[in-house]
């Protein structure tokens, strides 16, 4: 079991990750610059460490209503080898929560990336908070 340690370098670098995916005019719309090539999505968590990419995905919705819907979206992976060869979901849930995600493992959209063992992906739709007047 490894142990994620979450420094002050890390927690600043998921609050600017996080202003720059909260504002819509850095929403990933599908056909749009991926956030992976985009820095300011991009950030490093961990003494470990832990790669991550987060942002607000933009989806259409279904074929009966077509409604757009917003995600949080968010892909974790080990950007160092010689580590467990699976992203551990417990130490991935720590991490996690730390870019707003709510609730818990069995509450979130995730999968593991079939082609890649050191990566897990994680969706959540996203509803704002009330507005305050």
């Amino acid at each position: 079991m490894f142990a994620v340690v979450i420094d002050e370098r890390s927690r600043s670098e998921v609050a600017r990750v996080r202003a720059y995916s909260e504002d819509p005019r850095n929403y990933y719309r599908a056909g749009g610059r991926p956030a992976a090539k985009d820095d300011g999505h991009v950030c490093v968590v961990g003494i470990q460490p832990y790669g991550v990419v987060a942002c607000y995905t933009v989806s259409f919705g279904t074929a009966l209503d077509g409604r757009e819907r917003l995600y949080r979206h968010l892909s974790l992976a080990f950007i160092k080898l010689g580590l467990p060869t699976v992203v551990d979901p417990v130490l991935a849930a720590e991490v996690v929560r730390l870019f707003g995600f709510s609730g818990g493992l069995s509450d979130w959209q995730w999968e593991a990336d079939p082609h890649d063992r050191f990566r897990i992906i994680l969706l959540q739709p996203y509803v704002p908070p009330p507005a305050v007047c």
